[in-house]
């Protein structure tokens, strides 16, 4: 095993205790052994998958951080394959295709309406729902604004979500394009 990679099947038992409490998503079968097997390949990357909010933070679930882990891996993937410089629907359906390898279970492009004091005032979507709990929101930018932040806030009060990460696939090194949003206002 590499120098800095996890066996992830070295820590079964601690990882099927937080498998153990999985009981908000209906998975397919093959998902949760799936997951187990997952290397971290990049567990110096905490300080990548910063968060967004100030002060006290409600954190979402261990297998949830498990299920983000995972959708990052396959996010790593893609950007080896592909590296930088496509259309953000490239590295969607790219993203999409690797989940569904993995047997992840997800949704592309999720329809939210938009309500403002009780009034439906629009739609958006949200690019993958995965697991049914985590919102993958998808860019092919340099780097990430303040705006994109922004709109993957909005959709986790919308969906009423815990975690999202915000992806843009148009840097050098992936690690340095991703983020990690919680919603501590659940």
């Amino acid at each position: 095993m590499p120098e800095g990679v996890h066996d992830l099947n070295a820590e079964r038992q601690s990882f099927a205790a937080i498998c153990a409490g999985w009981t908000q998503m209906e998975l397919h079968a093959a998902f949760h052994p799936k997951l187990a097997r997952a290397p971290a390949r990049y567990p110096d990357m905490s300080h990548q998958l910063s968060d967004t909010t100030q002060g006290q933070l409600l954190e979402p679930h261990e297998r949830l951080d498990g299920l983000a882990r995972v959708v990052v891996d396959a996010a790593l993937e893609v950007h080896k394959v592909l590296g930088p410089g496509f259309a953000e629907s490239i590295y969607e359906e790219a993203l999409a295709v690797e989940l569904s390898r993995r047997e992840i279970p997800f949704e592309r492009q999720v329809p939210l309406t938009v309500k403002y004091k009780g009034f439906c005032v629009g739609e958006g979507r949200a690019d993958l729902l995965v697991g049914g709990e985590l919102i993958v929101e998808l860019k092919s930018v340099e780097q990430l604004a303040a705006v994109h932040v922004a709109q993957v806030l909005s959709y986790l009060k919308a969906f009423e979500r815990p975690l999202a990460l915000l992806i843009t696939f148009n840097v050098a090194l992936l690690k340095n394009g991703i983020r990690r949003v919680v919603n501590s206002r659940r």
